[in-house]
């Protein structure tokens, strides 16, 4: 089976689970062509009794793995590109990310993050956030592998001298603002 042959015969599937009504409006909607192609697909369905909860169940099972490979890219990530990532995102948004799931780096993530960010958003972490729906997960998760690309490539895989360099300056910035 060919790839668009297959794409199509998902397509004829999801259209199937809808109830009737919309099946129709959605099928109104497509041209000549995409029509003539589709119908045979769902008479075919139709005919062999395939039930209309199989294309919902099997849609629900491709997002579901979409969101566990955006998940775990996520979840892979270094520490300090995570924190880069999260810097164009609002607090809110950023402790909602970090309060979703059991990162690896989610500790360790407040340590690359200037000290007025990081106070903000341990304060937002404190406070009561709801769970994020899956779609919303996967499109954060999505933007921030997204994000991490964009980086200078000495940025995303950075020299360990590097970072320790960095990581001092970092706890000698947080001791002389401690100490004022």
């Amino acid at each position: 089976m060919s790839a668009p042959e297959a794409a199509l015969r998902r397509a004829a599937l999801l259209l199937h689970s809808l109830d009737a009504r919309t099946r129709e409006q959605v099928i109104a909607r497509l041209s000549p062509d995409e029509t003539e192609l589709i119908v045979p697909l769902l008479q075919e369905l139709a005919t062999l009794c395939v039930s209309p909860t199989l294309g919902a169940q099997l849609s629900s099972e491709a997002e579901n793995a979409d969101l566990r490979s955006a998940q775990q890219d996520v979840e892979a990530m270094d520490p300090e590109i995570v924190a880069r990532c999260l810097e164009r995102c609002s607090t809110s948004t950023a402790a909602h990310l970090m309060n979703a799931a059991s990162w690896p780096w989610k500790e360790r993530v407040l340590d690359f993050m200037p000290s007025q960010r990081r106070i903000a958003l341990q304060s937002r972490l404190r406070g009561r956030l709801m769970p994020l729906a899956p779609a919303v997960m996967k499109a954060l998760c999505a933007r921030i592998v997204a994000e991490s690309r964009t980086l200078p490539a000495c940025a995303r895989r950075s020299d360990p001298w590097v970072q320790w360099i960095a990581t001092l300056r970092r706890r000698t910035q947080r001791i002389l603002a401690w100490a004022r």
